[in-house]
């Protein structure tokens, strides 16, 4: 890619840039998880400087970690340092939210001083693989003989592209449906609901009231996200943008508002409100968390990376049950795509240094630091031969709810792989924005699904006509 090609590109998205939820509800870098990684930098700086003096290779690394799973990258990063100690020295750096380190990366790699291998979410693919400053991880692999059967194909499948495997997965998750057991014996019901529809129609027998009308119990809690929409549209098989969702070619414009899938979820998710299922504070993420784990909600859609969070806010007040992520209706046949982020490599050093890099990435995908980063983060496993590790199998019989996630990421196809765009972290916000109003009563659903086309697909004209 030219170098007048690629401002014009960082140009477009930086202006497109929105402070949106992001990926907040994957696990990723939520708010509870926004902290500086100052420890592991001051450490990692006296390795770093001993490097350099016996000639070694220092990278940095610029992730979106914080809190519990900052802390465990650290350890993953410390313990690399330590066996590449002279050799490989890696100083990890926290850039805050997925959001803000795109934004950052932007600006520094026009400065040329961005980092060697970056940390992103799935929504940054698109615009990655379009910006020029990326390495393909399959060339490496192939190069060094590394199998790459063994990255679980259902989570590899997303950041393929044009049949290549652009950045290696690491931190994925899907949606699910979680429940509170307690509370649905209670009522009589004896199995999970599959569908919103499904969900909506339980408002009787799981929403209670007190004498004053005010709401006690809810029956879900589906806070205003963008990644529902497009979940509930992998589920019926559907695509949210054109050209083969964006994997064919660049996409010009949104696909669901013509194959009635935005209609069916803007409907069905208005229903959860209207049918008197969701109450008003569900719509906001702290709030419906808050309320689920206080027995206040019987059931919560959120990421499989929240698991072991919400077992401990539960803390043994209830029996928490694992359901897939809940379709539209009967015609949710389709499976679910994964979130989260993978790890890419700049091509902007010599054959050595590259070589460093696909080194930290194997360490950071190897069966052994998968499964510990499992154990401690509650993401997947993206390499199935950590399957086989015996703290992998000890956490599973642990939290047998996590086998729900793996069932459901497994039963999965390709058709439910997810869409590519690089305007989309404008587009959930643009989602996000649009649903709230409707959740409001501010806009019908018809203006909902209107305004939602509307403002994407010109978010993606000026995307396009910015990079030809």
């Amino acid at each position: 890619m030219k170098t007048n090609k690629r401002t014009a590109l960082l140009s477009v998205l930086c202006a497109f840039a929105v402070a949106g939820t992001g990926c907040t509800a994957l696990g990723g870098s939520s708010s509870a998880e926004k902290v500086t990684t100052a420890s592991a930098t001051t450490v990692q700086s006296a390795e770093t400087a001993d490097t350099k003096d016996n000639g070694g290779v220092q990278l940095v690394f610029w992730h979106s970690m914080g809190g519990t799973n900052g802390k465990a990258l650290e350890k993953m990063v410390s313990d690399f340092n330590q066996e590449n100690r002279g050799k490989i020295q890696v100083k990890a750096v926290y850039q805050g939210d997925y959001d803000t380190a795109l934004n950052k990366f932007k600006s520094a790699m026009v400065a040329k001083n961005g980092p060697d291998i970056l940390q992103s979410y799935e929504l940054g693919t698109r615009y990655l693989i379009d910006s020029g400053f990326t390495d393909t991880v399959q060339d490496y692999a192939e190069n060094d003989h590394w199998d790459l059967q063994q990255i679980d194909k259902n989570i590899a499948a997303y950041y393929t592209v044009g049949g290549k495997l652009h950045s290696m997965p690491f931190n994925s998750s899907t949606p699910i449906l979680y429940y509170n057991k307690d509370l649905f014996k209670k009522a009589g019901i004896t199995e999970v609901p599959k569908t919103l529809s499904e969900i909506a129609a339980l408002a009787p027998k799981l929403t209670k009231k007190d004498a004053s009308g005010n709401v006690t119990q809810g029956t879900i809690g589906m806070f205003v996200y963008g990644w529902w929409l497009d979940e509930s549209l992998n589920k019926m098989n559907l695509p949210s943008f054109d050209n083969g969702n964006g994997r064919q070619a660049a996409p010009t414009k949104v696909a669901f508002d013509s194959n009635g899938g935005g209609q069916a979820f803007i409907s069905a998710y208005h229903k959860l409100i209207t049918s008197g299922a969701m109450p008003a504070y569900a719509l906001k993420s702290d709030s419906a968390d808050s309320a689920f784990v206080n027995g206040k909600l019987a059931m919560y859609t959120n990421s499989t990376a929240s698991l072991a969070s919400l077992l401990k806010g539960i803390n043994g007040k209830f029996e928490l049950g694992a359901a897939y992520f809940p379709g539209i209706d009967e015609r949710s046949v389709g499976g679910v795509s994964v979130g989260g982020a993978s790890l890419w490599m700049m091509k902007n050093s010599d054959e050595k240094v590259q070589q460093a890099k696909w080194k930290f990435i194997k360490y950071l995908v190897s069966p052994k630091e998968q499964a510990y980063w499992n154990t401690q983060t509650g993401y997947f496993p993206v390499n199935t031969k950590a399957y086989d590790e015996q703290v992998f199998k000890d956490n599973v019989k642990k939290y047998p709810q996590f086998q729900v996630a793996i069932n459901q990421l497994h039963a999965s196809s390709e058709k439910s792989i997810g869409g590519l765009c690089a305007v989309y972290t404008q587009a959930r916000k643009i989602e996000e924005e649009e649903l709230q109003k409707m959740m409001n009563g501010q806009e019908s659903e018809s203006d909902t699904l209107k305004n939602m086309t509307d403002r994407i697909n010109s978010a993606l004209q000026d995307y396009n006509a910015a990079n030809g």
